[in-house]
């Protein structure tokens, strides 16, 4: 009886190893992948906070006898990562304005991710009152 079983050891450690190598190549996916989600969110919300930054900038006109856009922003890099800030004025996402003197400005943040060449975006809008003379 002990003679038919030669070699059974040395397949159930293959075995053991292929299992083993499957296991550690998943955890490796899963961990390559969660630092691309956790840069993309980084990436996310330092455009959200440029927009925010970018409007917040904007308050100074507000309710002011002129209201007028920056002719262009210069291009801000932060780690690694080249962001392009857009401003206009648009109509506004509401049907109807709701006074005259109220200018809807919608500010726009793109980039790109370093491992990917699909550009990214995220606009948001605000109103400012300014007094017409």
């Amino acid at each position: 009886m002990v003679k038919s079983q030669k070699g059974f050891l040395l397949i159930d450690v293959l075995i053991g190893m292929l299992i083993l190598t499957i296991a550690l190549v998943s955890l490796a996916y899963a961990y390559t992948q969660s630092v691309r989600t956790s840069m993309g969110s980084r990436n996310y919300n330092q455009a959200v906070y440029l927009a925010q930054k970018t409007l917040e900038g904007l308050k100074t006109q507000d309710g002011s006898n002129a209201f007028s856009l920056p002719a262009s922003i210069a291009p801000i890099t932060s780690n690694g990562v080249q962001y392009t800030i857009s401003l206009s004025e648009n109509g506004g996402s509401m049907s109807e304005p709701l006074d005259a003197n109220v200018i809807p400005v919608q500010v726009t943040v793109k980039w790109s991710e370093p491992s990917s060449t699909v550009q990214r975006s995220v606009s948001i809008e605000n109103y400012y009152y300014y007094k017409k003379q």
